[in-house]
């Protein structure tokens, strides 16, 4: 973990062993929330997903492991459960989503205050039923309360290896859920996505612009490894419809592969950070919106 008063100039936090000490633990993603920030993760030691808190940025506790919440929720099976993103509400709740990577399907898990965890109920039509891999990589606190966006790959069985080939070569649909409570979650239909979502991977969400604002890419020849890459950001009043943003300039799709990895509220409006090349190669880009 590092802090800065500005941005610029940065320090280290010192390790702490009661908090830090795994040797494969990692943290994703870091939110307002709870005693004050939340970050979450996974101890990939244990298979299971990985939460801190901290009231200042500089001191930080683990909440303890517990393979009934941060598990996979398969008896007798070895974990692997992974937490990508975290978000909080202005009433002190906090969720986060991710995907159990051993059966396949999206997850998602809320706290009243960033420290005692539930796993929200496993619906299939929701989260996935093994057949495919379905993955939540963003959530903001928006819309009718929470939305999270994701992707589902559209081949068969859930090998991690084989899920990121095919989305790769752009076989995979986005997917975007709803939640007033964090606990009961919604998918909204394809039908209200731009272009139905085909072949397109959503990485993060934000509360901005006409309500939400989510970013990714999208494969435009499905199966041509070579193929271009082009950035997709969607906007949404509620959640539950969304647009294409407009790009009368040009800025997003340019030659070569882009691709978006996250948003965030900052600078003249938005910041998007991704991807810029082709096949040789990419260098990291940044994006800028009013």
């Amino acid at each position: 973990v590092w802090r800065s008063p500005d941005g610029v100039s940065w320090e280290r936090v010192e390790s702490s062993d009661d908090a830090f000490a795994f040797g494969e633990a990692q943290m994703q993603d870091v939110a307002v929330g709870g005693p004050g920030l939340v970050a979450v993760g996974s101890d990939l030691g244990i298979g299971q997903a990985a939460v801190w808190t901290s009231d200042d940025g500089s001191n930080w506790s683990r909440a303890p492991a517990n393979p009934e919440v941060f598990g996979t929720q398969l008896p007798d099976d070895q974990p692997w459960v992974q937490m990508w993103s975290v978000a909080g509400d202005e009433d002190g709740r906090v969720v986060a989503v991710g995907f159990d990577g051993f059966i396949g399907v999206a997850a998602a898990w809320v706290s009243p205050d960033g420290r005692s965890w539930v796993r929200a109920a496993h619906y299939d039509a929701v989260f996935g039923d093994g057949s495919r891999s379905h993955d939540l990589k963003g959530v903001t606190a928006g819309g009718p309360g929470f939305v999270a966006v994701g992707t589902v790959t559209l081949g068969q069985g859930h090998d991690l290896f084989i899920q990121l080939a095919l989305a790769e070569h752009g076989r995979s649909r986005a997917i975007v859920l709803t939640s007033q409570d964090g606990l009961v979650w919604r998918r909204v239909p394809s039908e209200q996505l731009p272009g139905g979502g085909e072949n397109v991977v959503l990485n993060a969400v934000t509360t901005a612009g006409p309500g939400l604002v989510a970013v990714g890419w999208r494969r435009e020849q499905p199966d041509v490894p070579d193929g271009d890459t082009n950035p997709v950001v969607w906007t949404s009043p509620d959640g539950i419809q969304w647009t294409e943003a407009a790009d009368p300039e040009g800025l997003l799709i340019q030659p070569g592969g882009q691709l978006i990895d996250d948003i965030v509220a900052g600078g003249p409006g938005l910041v998007t950070i991704g991807q810029d090349g082709d096949a040789t190669g990419y260098n990291i880009a940044v994006w800028t919106s009013p």
